[in-house]
């Protein structure tokens, strides 16, 4: 005779199939969750007038740069993407030897608050930049330093002060 008060309390067993079934419907629901969350970054990203980069110091290799690039260098992002000479080129002459100054200061800093440098745009405008950046430090000992960053076309502002009204491009 089985006494009644020592019923198995343990959850039924469902079968494999269920389990599975079970399993596969809670991945599909994060799948949605992650595709609205990377389609609202996606918007942000596309709507913010700031270009957003990541850089991989030690490669030299730009990793990631936002969509805002296009319009304020007037530059497709994919030569970027694919050679870091593409933005020592945008640079203006006169500024790229203390913009690569000042990337590389963030290596003692941890941060730069105050880089300011002109680019050339594809159709010869000449931009204000205020880029700042800092070291990535979520990454693990041993990892690639990335320096992350946000660069904003403060050109207007810049206008707006004495003498900064144009920059003739320098002659060779």
């Amino acid at each position: 005779m089985v006494d009644k008060n020592l019923q198995d309390s343990s959850p039924p067993q469902w079968p494999e199939a269920a389990q599975t079934l079970m399993a596969l419907m809670q991945a599909r629901g994060e799948v949605a969750r992650l595709s609205e969350r990377e389609q609202l970054l996606s918007s942000l990203l596309v709507s913010v007038n700031a270009v957003l980069w990541a850089f991989n110091w030690e490669t030299r290799e730009v990793l990631y740069v936002s969509p805002a690039y296009e319009r304020i260098f007037g530059r497709p992002t994919d030569p970027l993407l694919a050679d870091y000479n593409q933005w020592r080129d945008s640079v203006y002459p006169d500024d790229l030897e203390e913009a690569e100054r000042s990337l590389a200061s963030v290596l003692d800093k941890g941060s730069v608050e105050d880089r300011e440098y002109r680019i050339v745009t594809a159709d010869g405008q000449v931009r204000w930049l205020s880029d700042k950046c800092f070291i990535n430090r979520q990454g693990e000992p041993g990892q690639p330093l990335i320096i992350v960053g946000i660069a904003e076309d403060i050109t207007e502002k810049s206008t707006s002060k004495p003498n900064c009204n144009a920059w003739p491009l320098p002659t060779n």
